[in-house]
């Protein structure tokens, strides 16, 4: 398994962009993959968007 870790402060205008071309790079490996953003307390909304794509990738 490939485990990609990227630290987020702040990042609430590119998170959604990040997070598909990571997901669909990742997605071209014959390997399983799983994608970490690790929030550190940032102070925009980039909390509220890290759930929404963690409620809408698949399990």
């Amino acid at each position: 398994m490939i485990s990609v870790i990227m630290p987020c402060y702040n990042e609430a205008e590119i998170l959604d962009k990040v997070y598909s071309r990571v997901s669909a790079a990742c997605g071209k490996l014959k390997e399983d993959y799983e994608v970490l953003i690790v929030n550190d307390g940032s102070a925009d909304n980039s909390r509220d968007i890290l759930e929404k794509l963690n409620a809408s990738d698949r399990k």
